[in-house]
């Protein structure tokens, strides 16, 4: 009986486990609809800086900056990115640096 129920335990976590797996699915890289401009703007390096940023911020005059909208992690980037380009917006390419 203890065999039984390890058993059944093991293939009920490997179950469980592998369709929480399965179940992360990132919207930003998919490209549909729902997409804001500014998220594929951002994600492609040979896109001015200004730009993205330009693009953001018109999004955010007409959306919401609360929780799960993406305001922070936009904040964020735009924090770390601005010290890492060239006046011009143009950003550096990392992997040739």
């Amino acid at each position: 009986m203890n065999l039984f129920k390890s058993i059944l335990t093991f293939c009920v976590s490997v179950f469980i486990l592998s369709n929480v797996g399965l179940a992360q699915n990132s919207t930003a890289t998919s490209g549909d609809n729902s997409t804001p401009e500014w998220v594929i703007m951002m994600q492609d390096q040979n896109v001015n800086f200004y730009d993205v940023q330009k693009s953001a911020n018109n999004y955010y005059e007409t959306h919401p900056k609360g929780k799960g909208s993406g305001w922070k992690q936009f904040k964020r980037w735009e924090y770390f990115t601005e010290q890492r380009v060239y006046p011009s917006g143009d950003r550096i390419n990392h992997a040739q640096v």
